[in-house]
Formats: structure tokens, sequence, C-alpha cells
């Protein structure tokens, strides 16, 4: 006879978000416990999984928070008022891209539950400078912003004053 490998499924039910935002930004990973009941365990991960933020026992718990996120993550509202958990990302790079789950456990029993996914893209940006060899004429410098949008590459030049240059 042969063997069966139990299989697990994942659902998460509630919220797809999508956030875009700069590198040395801060971003706000919004999620909300779905009762009033007591909030035991909340649970950020990334595939993997990694740990970005785990609150447990009535207190941040750093045990297993990947050090990339060391001192970077904290719960926006301490309090966690009407079952506020959602956390802020201080300073995001390009390698902060990607998905973030919110799980969490209320009351005394109740296991950890997905609750939903957000997806982070950081752009990035390139400061391009040119010279043109003459006395008379100034280097010109533009920037570049690099976005990630589904599976292409989107590109935005714009010049040291933030006006978009066309091509």
């Amino acid at each position: 006879q042969e063997s069966q490998k139990p299989v697990r499924l994942r659902f998460v039910v509630g919220l797809n978000i999508t956030i875009t935002a700069e590198p040395g930004q801060n971003v706000t990973l919004t999620c909300r416990a779905p009762s009033s009941t007591e909030i035991r365990t909340v649970e950020w991960t990334r595939p993997g999984p990694i740990y970005v933020f785990v609150y447990r026992n009535k207190k941040f718990d750093p045990t297993n928070q990947h050090p990339s996120f060391k001192e970077r993550v904290e719960l926006k509202d301490s309090q966690m008022k009407d079952g506020d958990v959602s956390v802020t990302l201080k300073n995001v790079t390009f390698t902060d891209t990607g998905t973030y789950e919110c799980h969490l456990a209320q009351g005394q029993t109740d296991p950890l539950k997905p609750i939903n996914i957000t997806h982070l893209t950081v752009t990035r940006c390139f400061l391009f400078c040119s010279s043109v060899i003459t006395y008379l004429t100034p280097h010109t410098c533009s920037l570049l912003q690099v976005m990630e949008v589904g599976t292409r590459m989107e590109e935005t030049r714009m010049d040291e004053t933030g006006v978009v240059l066309l091509d």
C-alpha cells in the first residue's frame, strides 16, 4: 500500500493589499483582528517563513526575527486599539520588495490564523550624470526610477527638479 503524505493548504481570507514605496520611506503593513477578543499572538512573515515581526505574551518577541528586520519594525499602535495589528516597516530598501503575511491568534485556545497578504514593491532609483566635452556646456544629471510592475519593469527619467523627462 502506498504511503500518503499529508497536504497542507493555505487559505488567506481577507485583504490582498499592494503598496509601492521608494527607498528610505517608512511603510505601514495593515492588518486588523476580525473581532474584539484579546489578541494572543501576531506574526508578520515573508515566505520561507522569514519572521518580520512577532508579538507574543503581550510583548514583542525578537527571538526568531530575521536580522534584516531588526530595529526596523514596530506595531503602529502599541495598544492595538480596535484590533489594529498593523506594523510600520522603517527605511525600506529594494530587498524588502515581496509578500508579507499577517497571522494572528485570539483568545486562549484559538490557533494562528492568516488574516491578509500585503505585496510591497520598493522602487529602484539611479542617478546618471553625463558630461559634454565643451567648455561652455555644464554636465547634466537625471534620475532613473525603475519599478517592477507585475512581470515587467517600468522606467521613469527625471531631471534634478523632479520633472519627468520624455524620451
